[in-house]
């Protein structure tokens, strides 16, 4: 069963901003149906994995988080990021960027370690997710900083389903994250 909410209920819920895209407006009293999302279970991206993801399957999950979270309002290009060359000798990574959103050019990238099936479909989401929230919540301007990940930005990413979840298995196998591709 649905939750029946105007388009403007549901902009002032998620956003003191107006969208990020441009959206053709509703009728003054016009209805939406938005189906109520689970907050605890599994999720579509519970899955048994046997290989690697491709790019189809990235898209496939882009769309899906679109629909449910963002009303399609995300209109940005998603892309895999390019393999590093790995010198040998090379020191140990210490850090890794799992995603990107570049505002100026529209478009997000996603590590290429998380093509990997034995990272679980989640957390690749959980990562995607992340990154769409950069576009429905641009960063502010506060006592002269930038903040990308604000208090809206915060709670919102929070109240994705898989966030504690996917959090706990980054910190889990945050090792091989770092080496292991």
């Amino acid at each position: 069963m649905g939750l029946q909410l105007t388009l403007d209920s549901l902009l002032r819920r998620f956003s003191k901003r107006p969208p990020p895209v441009l959206v053709t407006p509703a009728p003054e009293n016009a209805v939406v149906a938005v189906e109520a999302c689970p907050v605890v279970g599994p999720t579509p991206f519970d899955l048994e994995r046997t290989g690697d993801r491709d790019t189809a399957e990235l898209l496939r999950v882009f769309e899906q988080l679109n629909a449910q979270w963002f009303l399609n309002s995300v209109q940005v290009q998603v892309r895999w990021g390019r393999a590093s060359s790995r010198r040998s000798g090379r020191r140990r990574q210490r850090s890794i960027r799992l995603g990107s959103y570049v505002f100026e050019d529209r478009v997000i990238r996603m590590h290429p370690v998380l093509k990997n099936a034995w990272v679980p479909d989640f957390f690749v989401a959980y990562v995607l997710f992340h990154e769409m929230l950069h576009v429905a919540e641009p960063p502010i301007r506060s006592k002269g900083r930038i903040l990308y990940h604000h208090a809206q930005f915060k709670s919102r990413e929070r109240a994705y389903p898989d966030y504690k979840r996917a959090r706990v298995w980054e910190r889990q196998n945050i090792e091989r994250l770092l080496g292991g591709w």
